[in-house]
């Protein structure tokens, strides 16, 4: 019997797997807090990903930011470096991906919008352990850019708004598991 491509290609796929059949261990936070992108708004935030070495989480985030005069939205990857014990963890994160300034008030024409462009961003934490749960604190800051495009405004600026950032966090560590163990 010949050997078809599609059944090599998943076996050379799932192999991997198999062999590293244990899951990292994963968590699922979310996040409530204020950010200022010149006035206040209320950020709510997701966050999913997986813990390597013990210190090192590697995740993908989205938050949404409404306000009555500020709002936007962003999905990023994110790697987050933490103290490897547990019950209190202090932590760093840096992020970098897409977001989108909907509104934010502007002293020159009443708001501001932005095109979808490139997001950066840091913050500092710290979670306390509570059993499967995390409870804890974050402040950073975040920079957002006007359009993906690098070139200069005809003034010689490039469009880019800052916002500082203050969250509530609470997480739940999922049980270690096996790929296959769902």
């Amino acid at each position: 019997m010949p050997v078809r491509p599609a059944a090599l290609v998943l076996l050379l796929t799932l192999s991997p797997l198999a062999a590293w059949a244990d899951l990292p261990p994963h968590q699922l936070d979310g996040a409530l807090g204020t950010a200022v992108i010149v006035a206040p708004g209320t950020m709510l935030s997701g966050r999913f990903g997986f813990e390597f070495f013990g210190f090192l989480t590697v995740s993908l985030r989205a938050f949404g930011i409404l306000g009555a005069s500020s709002q936007a939205w962003g999905a990023f990857p994110e790697l987050r470096l933490h103290y490897p014990g547990h019950l209190v963890k202090p932590y760093l994160t840096v992020a970098t991906g897409v977001a989108q300034v909907l509104a934010a008030p502007s002293p020159a024409d009443g708001s501001v919008h932005f095109a979808l462009g490139l997001f950066l961003a840091t913050s500092l934490g710290v979670a306390i352990e509570l059993g499967q749960f995390d409870l804890g604190a974050e402040g950073g800051i975040q920079v957002y850019a006007d359009g993906f495009h690098a070139t200069l405004f005809p003034d010689g600026t490039f469009r880019a708004m800052p916002a500082g950032v203050a969250l509530f966090t609470f997480g739940y560590r999922f049980p270690k598991r096996g790929w296959f163990d769902w």
